[in-house]
């Protein structure tokens, strides 16, 4: 039982590793993705330091935070899932594994829905909390 537990220690931490890095730097895309001059606009409009950071600095940092974010997510869920489709006794992975091994493809469909449902929620968290990015609108019925 060692091995395992030392298996999926290793697994989380790579797979928080991995998605930290993405998350950890969206904010300073984000800060350095605003332009001088807005910054040289506002305080000549007499914006205070508190109010350059909510108004101009947060907002522009915030989508790049929210799309790194939903990178992070999708890469966290693959990886989560294939480790425990490997290795583990519970879990998404385990369950769609499981479901396979029994020839349960309504268990197998199931498992995938669900890593579907938590990128779909994640979408729409997004599109929500910036409503001001573009949504990219893909046609699959498109010749």
């Amino acid at each position: 039982m060692a091995p395992l537990k030392k298996a999926l220690a290793n697994q989380g931490t790579l797979n928080g590793l991995g998605s930290m890095a993405t998350v950890a730097l969206g904010p300073n895309g984000g800060a350095c993705a605003v332009d001088r001059n807005v910054f040289n606009n506002v305080r000549l409009l007499g914006a205070s330091e508190r109010h350059l950071t909510r108004h101009v600095l947060l907002p522009s940092a915030l989508t790049w935070i929210l799309t790194s974010l939903h990178t992070s997510v999708g890469f966290a869920m693959v990886g989560a899932v294939v480790g425990e489709y490997l290795e583990a006794a519970r879990g998404l992975g385990h369950v769609i594994a499981q479901s396979e091994r029994n020839l349960d493809a309504t268990g197998a469909w199931i498992g995938m829905v669900v890593v579907v449902a938590v990128e779909v929620l994640v979408t729409q968290l997004e599109a929500r909390l910036v409503p001001w990015k573009p949504q990219v609108v893909t046609d699959v019925l498109a010749p």
